[in-house]
């Protein structure tokens, strides 16, 4: 049996959806939906229950989103200002269920890195953050006990450590996401998960031109 699915993305089917998606541009936080292709908002729609329990990286519309539909959420943000900004949200729409993580990158400093992409280089290609680890972001993670979570959804800084963080805090039979999967600097991510079946989850999305891929691993075994 083939290790990857690969699902069309429908992409005429969404441009519907998509148009609808575009006054969100005026406030993300607004949008009752992570920023991941509608086929996996699809996807999520027929997994999830009240009863997952969900941690992910990077936070925004896609933490209300949790926040609205299982048990409880833990979510990791370096940004500050963001992060205050959606501390208020939370409070003003009086989530409860949710664990709310600030863990800002450090400089290296001239300390030599990893390259990217190699196990433990704590490391983000995002413009402005090349000589920034995200040791402590990716680790924040480490607090919950193994097998913790039923998702874990990785959409924020340094992709592949935070993933690699997250295996053993999903539950088998869970499922690991990342948004943006087919660039090809998570190379190293897949072929570390290659024993998990994978689908990509290709097609358009909110607030978006273009089409992208989010990927999930079924983890079992």
């Amino acid at each position: 049996m083939p290790r990857v699915s690969v699902v069309d993305g429908r992409t005429v089917a969404h441009i519907g959806r998509w148009l609808a998606s575009l006054p969100d541009f005026l406030n993300l936080l607004d949008a009752d939906e992570p920023w991941i292709t509608f086929t996996a908002i699809e996807w999520l729609e027929r997994v999830i229950t009240p009863e997952f329990r969900v941690a992910e990286f990077g936070s925004g519309a896609s933490t209300l989103y949790w926040a609205k539909r299982v048990a409880h959420v833990v979510a990791v943000e370096h940004h500050a200002g963001w992060h205050s900004k959606l501390t208020d949200e939370l409070k003003e729409r009086g989530v409860s269920n949710c664990d709310y993580i600030l863990a800002e990158p450090k400089p290296l400093n001239g300390q030599p890195a990893k390259p990217y992409g190699e196990f433990g280089a704590f490391r983000s290609l995002k413009k402005g953050y090349e000589d920034q680890s995200f040791e402590a972001y990716a680790s924040a993670i480490d607090s919950y006990d193994d097998a913790s979570f039923d998702l874990v959804f990785v959409d924020g800084r340094a992709r592949v450590a935070c993933a690699e963080r997250s295996i053993s805090k999903i539950k088998r039979g869970g499922y690991l996401v990342l948004d943006n999967a087919e660039r090809e600097r998570y190379d190293p991510l897949r072929e570390r998960l290659s024993q998990y079946r994978r689908i990509d989850l290709t097609g358009i999305g909110p607030r978006q031109f273009g089409t992208w891929t989010t990927s999930v691993w079924h983890i079992t075994g």
